[in-house]
């Protein structure tokens, strides 16, 4: 198994599969991950990296965490790279620094609450 370097705390992302299978815990069963395990957010149709999701597997109890060995590579790729969303929440960065990378990306920048 590998060792996380930092923690994954972005718990908006979920672990997917294409399949599943029953692990026993103690006297019961639960249904785990098989296969390679993807992030996607809930309510989406795509995973981090692309992929049709519609009718896979989510485990709602168990956050995406790039760091383990079933881990989609370009998932945890995806989540690496800065968002809108993720460098607007950062205090040191100006609207006029957010309008940029917007432009940039060929996106429309919306501040809420101003």
């Amino acid at each position: 198994m590998q060792t996380v370097t930092r923690p994954f705390t972005d718990t908006r992302w979920f672990s997917s599969t294409r399949h599943r299978r029953p692990v026993q815990r103690g006297s019961e069963f639960e249904w785990r991950p098989y296969g390679v395990t993807h992030a996607r957010e809930a309510g989406a149709y795509f995973t981090a990296c692309g992929l049709s999701a519609l009718e896979w597997r989510i485990f709602w109890l168990l956050p995406f965490h790039p760091g383990v060995d079933d881990a989609c590579p370009e998932c945890a790729a995806a989540l690496s790279r800065p968002t809108i969303a993720r460098v607007e929440s950062d205090s040191d960065v100006t609207t006029a620094t957010l309008g940029k990378i917007a432009e940039a990306l060929g996106l429309t920048l919306e501040l809420k609450g101003r």
